[in-house]
Order: structure tokens, then sequence, then C-alpha cells
């Protein structure tokens, strides 16, 4: 894959070198520094700025006047991860326009909201449209139901991310982002020993992760967990 990347990392830089106003291989440019970034996130910035050229030279020189959505919605993933929120809502949102049907746009804008607790009740009919779509795809049900844990209908949530984790089972792979969902959920039903058993889950494959969680505050939840269990069976062995 490293060699792929720079392969293409050479082809699109002799693509500009030729034609500096190449739309496609400013944003294939883009695309590489999102690979990169995974590792090394200061290169969010550099592919938030290609994505860029490559939609403003589109509305520019292109008969349309406007770029594709995908364009639109990388530049949006990218400007997110460098907390340009309001940057980042408005090419989803123009994303969504170009292509309101496909799942994956409106799954990731739901997302976000659910993330920031911000537009919530527009967050669920986002992820609502992308299970129309796709209603077994693990992640939309992730995603809708981390908005009924925001919504604190906290039930709804322990059912859907039950069935998100049931489905990527089946395939063979939990996202560990599931595993801190559920954790969640049962830390606040107290069900201590289930949120105890999911929040370890989450902490023994969170490198694999798909997106960053907090170790620390993990961590600070199982040693919270452990001294409230520790203290109701103290009481119980008292009476």
């Amino acid at each position: 894959i490293k060699n792929g990347l720079a392969e293409a990392e050479r082809a699109a830089e002799t693509a500009v070198q030729i034609e500096a106003e190449y739309a496609t291989a400013w944003f294939v440019k883009g695309i590489i520094r999102n690979h990169l970034a995974e590792k090394d996130a200061k290169e969010y910035k550099t592919a938030a700025a290609y994505f860029d050229k490559a939609i403003v030279i589109t509305k520019v020189k292109g008969k349309k006047k406007v770029a594709p959505a995908n364009y639109y919605f990388y530049s949006g993933m990218a400007l997110e991860k460098i907390n340009d929120f309001q940057a980042a809502e408005a090419r989803l949102k123009k994303t969504i326009e170009l292509d309101p049907y496909n799942p994956t746009y409106l799954n990731y804008l739901g997302y976000i909201y659910s993330l920031r607790n911000i537009n919530l009740e527009d967050a669920n009919q986002l992820v609502l449209r992308a299970l129309e779509d796709d209603p077994e795809n693990e992640a939309y049900l992730d995603t809708f139901g981390w908005i009924q844990f925001k919504l604190g209908n906290y039930r709804e949530a322990l059912e859907q991310l039950t069935v998100a984790a049931s489905f990527a089972q089946k395939k063979n792979f939990v996202d560990p982002v599931i595993f801190f969902h559920l954790a969640e959920v049962h830390a606040k039903l107290n069900n201590r020993v289930t949120a105890l058993e999911y929040y370890n889950k989450t902490l023994a494959d969170i490198k694999k992760a798909s997106e960053p969680l907090d170790v620390a505050y993990i961590n600070a939840q199982i040693k919270k967990l452990e001294t409230e269990n520790k203290q109701t069976k103290k009481n119980e062995d008292q009476k």
C-alpha cells in the first residue's frame, strides 16, 4: 500500500506539473494525504487544502460550475478532522444536496452531529435515511444507537447497538467504537458488570478503532464501576 501511495503521488504530481489546473490530480493528492493522516493527523490540513483546490478548479472550469459530490465529502471529512466544523458542515450539506440518497454521506453528517451533541433530531433523520438504503449496516446502526443515547432513549440505544454488534460479528470484526458505545449505555442503565465487560473489550482492541477513543476516560470509568461493585458487595455482605 505504501509503494502504491508513493506511485500515485508521483503520478498526481506529474499531472499537476503538466496541467496546474487539473482538478482530478489535486483530488488524488488530497486522497493520498487523507491516507497518510491516519498516522500523522497534521496531514489532514494539507488534504483539506488539496480538496479545496480541486473544488475551486472544477467550479471555475467545469461546465456545471459545481464539483462532484465526493469532492465535497472528502473535503468535509478533512475539515472536520482539523476542527473547522462550520466549513465541514457546509461541505457535507453540499454533498447531500448533490447526492441526497447516498447512505455514507447521510451517516457521516449524522454521526458528527452526535459526537458534538448538536442537531440530534436532524442527525436522527439523516441516519434513518441511510438505514432505509442499508438496514443491516453496523456503522449506520451504531450511529443510530448513539444518537438515541444522546437523546436519552437508553433502551432504544441498547437495542440498536446490540444489533450493530451482532451484524459486525457476522463479519468477524466488531469496531471497538461499538463496544465503547455499548459500555456507555450499560453504565447509564446501571448494568455495571456488563459495562465493565464492554469497556475492557474496547481497550483490548482500541488500536483498531475507527476513531480516537479517550483511554484515560475509559480507565476512569472502569475504576469507578469496580469501586461501586466492591461497595455494593460489601453492603450486601453486611446485611
